[in-house]
């Protein structure tokens, strides 16, 4: 079960469970840590999502729990557990039972992967903001697409490459975490929309991880 200590702090777990409803239930969890052979802490993402979800969960409940041990082995692990507490301290954390079986998938490793993913790209500078089709992520960068408003004119690529923007993902979307990435844009090509690519920060790649890693668990079903 050395795998089970390989899960990184920080890293998203996927959680499936029945509601009071028995119907099943998919959010998505942060790892704090384990005890080994004996739990795993698992966080909530926010405060709304412990309050939609803590009222269905409670001890004794079955989960079956989805995760990524590392970003550079790119290894699925899956595995059947129940809750032993819920505790509500300072922030409310679930005790899953360390599990006794597990099975792994190695995800591919490619370095890209070919999506489509709404998001909002922000221009610092001057405060505009569009609706962005995402097509491709890396743990470098990202490409995405987006019309321009009615009233805008069209930019020259060499007027928006270099520029520092923000892309802000919502949990509404299929990420199911709310995060913002920042970088740089380092090519831009102009016909009937604006397309551009955009390197991170190195810097601040943590939500890139997190990220990258969901958005590979989803094209594998876990």
């Amino acid at each position: 079960m050395s795998l089970i200590r390989d899960i990184k702090p920080g890293t998203p777990v996927n959680i499936t469970y029945k509601n009071n409803a028995h119907k099943d239930i998919h959010t998505t969890m942060i790892h704090v840590g384990v005890i080994v052979n004996e739990y795993l802490i698992l966080k909530f993402q926010s405060p709304n999502a412990a309050a939609e979800t803590i009222t269905d969960l409670r001890s004794g409940t079955s989960v079956l729990a989805r995760s990524v041990v590392s970003h550079e082995t790119l290894t699925a692990v899956t595995f059947p557990t129940t809750v032993l507490s819920i505790s509500k301290l300072r922030e409310p954390v679930i005790l899953i039972g360390y599990p006794r079986k597990i099975e792994t998938q190695q995800l591919r490793t490619s370095p890209r992967i070919a999506i489509e993913l709404m998001a909002t790209i922000r221009y610092p500078q001057n405060g505009v903001e569009h609706l962005v089709l995402v097509t491709d992520f890396s743990m470098t960068g990202l490409k995405c697409e987006y019309s321009l408003n009615e009233d805008e004119e069209e930019p020259k690529p060499e007027q928006l490459e270099e520029l520092a923007v923000e892309i802000e993902f919502s949990d509404s979307d299929d990420l199911d975490i709310s995060m913002v990435l920042v970088g740089k844009i380092k090519n831009t090509r102009i016909k009937d929309k604006v397309c551009i690519g955009v390197a991170f920060d190195e810097n601040k790649l943590n939500d890139v991880k997190s990220a990258f890693t969901i958005l590979l668990m989803r094209q594998y079903g876990l």
